[in-house]
């Protein structure tokens, strides 16, 4: 289990930037960061007990396209690590990387789901 905070793992200041700092927007990529991040997860599992490297490394490109539009950083620079050990074919390493990042997505994406709730309220 992942010991990252919600508050940790989402940054709403540093997501603002990125998108201008319009709330809305950030609110409705909430969703479509969530649907994203549960069809890659879905992917890269699956890929991974596959023994599938190619389909690791585009199901990881894909996740990283969808984090890099709300989140800098470890997300995405972990994601690129995930998606260079797969394209090398390096599915132990890619296995590892996948092992520890995971948990660490699950938590920004629900940090972005509970600050875009809380922001529907107000």
């Amino acid at each position: 289990m992942s010991t990252t905070t919600f508050e940790e793992a989402f940054d709403p200041t540093g997501a603002l930037a990125r998108v201008d700092g319009d709330e809305e927007l950030l609110r409705d990529l909430a969703a479509v960061l969530r649907d994203d991040w549960l069809r890659g997860r879905e992917a890269i599992a699956a890929a991974l007990l596959r023994h599938d490297a190619p389909s690791v490394a585009a199901a990881a490109h894909g996740l990283r396209g969808s984090f890099a539009q709300v989140s800098g950083g470890s997300a995405v620079a972990g994601i690129a690590q995930l998606e260079r050990e797969a394209a090398a074919g390096d599915l132990s390493a890619a296995t590892a990387t996948w092992c520890e990042l995971a948990p660490v997505l699950a938590d920004y994406v629900a940090g972005h789901e509970r600050w875009a709730e809380a922001r529907e309220a107000i």
